[in-house]
């Protein structure tokens, strides 16, 4: 995905939409079931949106789309590592903006 996107003049628009929670609370959680949900919901959204971020900024045109959630304001939701990672696709997509929004 990550070759597609950075090679194919074709996609204008990545729309980064993958995530996951998990049940119980933090300490309920496991290590691993962290690590995986960590993983997909930061990491992949960041490679993703790093493959075809520069390729767009060189063509002046395009967009990126982070879903994110209230619950990364929100940590009275309860839903600690969830939440966190929400919180950093916020502050990703803010920077982002900042970055590359003067150059199309």
């Amino acid at each position: 995905v990550e070759t597609r996107l950075r090679d194919d003049a074709s996609i204008g628009i990545l729309v980064n939409n993958a995530g996951t929670a998990i049940g119980g609370s933090f300490i309920e959680q496991s290590t691993d079931d962290v690590a995986r949900l960590v993983a997909l919901n930061t990491t992949a959204l960041l490679r993703l949106a790093s493959a075809i971020a520069p390729r767009l900024a060189t063509a002046g045109k395009g967009a990126i789309v982070n879903i994110g959630s209230v619950v990364g304001l929100a940590p009275e939701f309860g839903m600690t590592v969830y939440g966190a990672t929400k919180a950093f696709v916020l502050f990703l997509s803010q920077g982002l903006s900042l970055e590359l929004a003067p150059k199309g």
